[in-house]
């Protein structure tokens, strides 16, 4: 009987899901103009269609248990509806304030790339996949915001609910709101790239680990899934993250003790990993792309410790970078805030994919010779870049184009 009721419940929610799918593909082909991704290849064009799909599931999944729990008065869902209304009232109104929301820079490029479903390093290709999934449902970049704000709400608002047994009265929840009203968190809320939503995937994720932890998280077929997920998602989304990957060892040695929840573990990790693995064939056919955009990262600091007193012993790693990049132009244009020699395309030698694998090597024996001016470097940059001191940021406008205009989505959120 439990299992009929189980299915039949599946059974909606895959009407539902694909019902909404024919609808935001109806809105896409017929609603708005250019919408409808024709000028993409099919393959990359079915693999986001289906992602998106899987999204739509896992989010009408949720959705639909989520509203019987409320319907037959579950009293946690109810709060947590409670909190959900409250937390994106709050930041829904910073929006209308701020309509469109934050946009600045790179977003701009990101879903311009993304209209085209066009391959794209800058800020990895999951960033791609959300934007193609947000303008999917609908072709408007105040569309990415708006999903970001919904998820924002989810996560403050389940946190807020489970956080009640840990305190002596339940309205001292209430004081999760207070960091909703500061400046630096509404401007990030309503900000579009991809560090807002990976900010708050990497605090759901450790807030489950912390109910797991404290035994008021019930490890579920769901949870492991969604686990699996996030942890995923935050160790691919940005590549200084990549030590979530040990945080799977732990997760199986201490967190899934029992067969069941291990077997459910790895198929997990295994099954998101080949759903994943279209992106990397996209990655290894566009090597180039890759590795000009990992240089960027070395550029930076390489311009202003080239202007400084290096280690003696450091000629042979000089060397070797220079084979890769034009160490004379990228003294000459010496930032600790930006890469100046990147974008008048002077860094980055005709043959510099011949002698890649120089770079790194070159690289890492520079900063292990020079220790202490590597860190003086970076740390005047990790300054600037949180505003302790009077640097202000170049006007969009210089890295666009010479005509703003020429970018469709900047004239569109300038009218908006």
């Amino acid at each position: 009987m439990k299992n009929s009721k189980k299915l039949k419940d599946l059974i909606i929610i895959g009407i539902i899901s694909i019902c909404l799918f024919i609808f935001f593909w109806l809105i896409g082909k017929f609603g708005i103009k250019n919408s409808d991704f024709s000028n993409v290849s099919l393959e990359l064009y079915i693999f986001l269609r289906f992602t998106f799909f899987l999204s739509l599931f896992a989010i009408t999944y949720k959705t639909y248990f989520f509203i019987k729990k409320v319907r037959l008065r579950d009293l946690t869902s109810i709060r947590h509806l409670k909190y959900f209304v409250i937390v994106f009232l709050i930041i829904f109104l910073f929006l209308i304030l701020m309509w469109p929301g934050a946009w600045s820079w790179d977003e701009f490029f990101m879903i311009d790339d993304a209209s085209k479903l066009a391959f794209s390093t800058w800020q990895n290709y999951l960033t791609i996949v959300f934007y193609s999934h947000c303008l999917m449902i609908l072709y408007k970049a105040q569309t990415i915001v708006i999903i970001q704000v919904l998820f924002i709400s989810y996560v403050v608002s389940y946190i807020m609910v489970n956080v009640e047994p840990f305190v002596k009265k339940r309205k001292y929840v209430y004081l999760f709101l207070v960091p909703l009203l500061l400046p630096a968190i509404i401007i990030n809320n309503l900000y579009s790239l991809r560090l807002t939503m990976y900010s708050y995937i990497e605090l759901l994720l450790l807030f489950k680990l912390f109910l797991i932890l404290k035994d008021k998280l019930e490890i579920t077929t769901g949870e492991i899934i969604q686990i699996v997920l996030f942890t995923l998602g935050v160790a691919i989304w940005r590549s200084e993250a990549i030590y979530y990957y040990c945080l799977f060892i732990y997760l199986f040695i201490v967190f899934f003790k029992s067969k069941k929840h291990r077997i459910i573990f790895l198929i997990s990790i295994f099954s998101f990993l080949f759903l994943y693995s279209p992106i990397l064939y996209l990655e290894n056919q566009n090597a180039e792309i890759q590795f000009k955009y990992k240089t960027t990262a070395v550029i930076n600091p390489l311009s202003m410790m080239l202007n400084e007193n290096l280690n003696e012993n450091s000629q042979a790693d000089i060397a070797k970078i220079d084979k890769v990049l034009n160490l004379k132009a990228i003294k000459e244009k010496p930032s600790y805030v930006e890469i100046p020699s990147y974008w008048n395309g002077t860094a980055l030698r005709t043959d510099f994919m011949k002698n890649s694998k120089s770079l790194y090597n070159g690289y890492f024996g520079l900063v292990c010779k020079n220790p202490i001016l590597f860190v003086k470097v970076r740390f005047k940059t990790f300054l600037s870049s949180n505003g302790f001191d009077n640097y202000r940021n170049i006007n969009i406008n210089t890295f666009l184009s010479e005509n703003p205009s020429d970018n469709v989505w900047y004239v569109s959120l300038r009218k908006s």
